[in-house]
């Protein structure tokens, strides 16, 4: 009975060290993952951040120059992220603990060259990152990169037109890049060899549905205003407008609708949910100066309703918590002198907003260590 009580004892003197260990590498009470973050370090530069959401932040890197894009392996095991030297960009990877980023080494060093962004495979060995070269700075080509080995090579072997704006779909079959030359976005299968295409002319990547069966594209759209009623099309006066909506489009290349036809919108930024049965994106004015707020609607445009407001508030990429609740994205206020990115979390089903960190930028949810 004494030695129990001495287990015991030992287990409470260290469950408060297991507690906060947990903070930051499983869920938290509220249920939701930790957060991974940029932000600005007491030397001015740009540094990753973890922080649970109901808790502290820590710095995870220490670079002498700015870390400018980051992306956790799909399998929450490695970090890779991307170091602006005044030589060029460069990609290091490091392994992931929950906690710290150790055995950081770097992977590519992009001289006088942008290499940015990065998108993982779903197999966690391989990333994909555009690369710009200064000078050509218009003229972006997708290499692979096996983690591994550390090599690279174009995106397809047979093509190295201009392209760029890579995605690929959650079950790791399919690619979509934008090309710029034809205005269009190239969709090919990595497996079979089957491609399409689709209309797009402003570049943005590609947003797959979770069961990889579609994808949301952002594109122009010309609307036509009709100037007297009746049916009679060519009695009446026409109008012509722009907006920049989000299309819903089928893999492999099949029908295409879009989101919501409103006007005068510039819509962007779009997120599915975990389930695929709703689509969080922003919304603005076309053309005006006013901040992006935060909207949901139905796959098929059905549904649609605004989350945030505020002419002045700046919402940015909303990032979808993996129980499909909770939105976690940065947002600024646009009317003061120097907008500072803070932060937040909304309640979907109650739309209850809080700032988790009054400082942050290009936050998202840490996945799952696998294993």
């Amino acid at each position: 009975m004494r030695r129990i009580l001495r287990d015991w004892r030992g287990f409470f003197l260290v469950l408060p060290t297991l507690l906060a260990l947990a903070g930051c590498t499983g869920q938290q009470e509220s249920g939701l993952p930790a957060v991974m973050f940029m932000d600005w370090d007491e030397n001015g530069r740009t540094q990753l951040y973890v922080m649970p959401v109901d808790g502290a932040a820590r710095q995870i890197t220490a670079e002498t120059d700015d870390v400018i894009s980051f992306a956790p392996a799909p399998d929450g095991r490695s970090l890779a992220y991307i170091v602006d030297r005044e030589e060029g960009h460069e990609i290091w990877l490091a392994e992931w603990n929950g906690r710290t980023a150790k055995k950081p080494r770097r992977l590519v060093n992009c001289a006088e060259a942008r290499c940015d962004p990065l998108v993982w495979h779903p197999d966690g060995r391989r990333l994909l990152y555009e690369k710009r070269e200064w000078t050509s700075p218009n003229s972006p080509h997708l290499w692979w990169l096996d983690t591994k080995t550390g090599e690279t090579r174009h995106l397809l072997a047979d093509v190295k037109e201009v392209s760029g704006n890579a995605a690929i779909s959650p079950d790791g079959r399919w690619v979509s890049y934008a090309v710029p030359r034809t205005g269009t976005m190239a969709v090919y299968n990595l497996e079979t060899g089957e491609q399409f295409a689709t209309a797009h002319t402003m570049g943005s990547p590609a947003v797959w549905r979770p069961d990889s069966s579609q994808l949301l594209v952002r594109d122009l759209n010309q609307l036509i205003y009709h100037g007297a009623a009746g049916n009679d099309h060519e009695a009446h006066d026409h109008d012509f407008g722009e907006a920049v909506h989000l299309f819903v489009e089928d893999v492999p290349g099949g029908s295409r609708i879009v989101l919501d036809e409103t006007g005068n919108v510039d819509d962007a930024n779009p997120a599915w949910s975990p389930d695929g049965e709703w689509i969080a994106f922003g919304r603005k004015i076309i053309r005006a100066n006013t901040g992006r707020q935060l909207w949901l609607a139905r796959p098929d445009g059905s549904e649609a309703y605004p989350l945030t407001k505020g002419f002045t508030i700046q919402h940015g990429q909303p990032r979808w918590s993996p129980d499909g609740r909770t939105l976690l994205f940065q947002r600024a206020d646009l009317s003061l002198p120097e907008p500072r990115p803070s932060l937040w979390l909304l309640d979907v089903a109650s739309g209850e907003m809080r700032e988790i960190r009054p400082s942050g930028m290009l936050p998202v949810w840490l996945p799952d260590r696998a294993g």
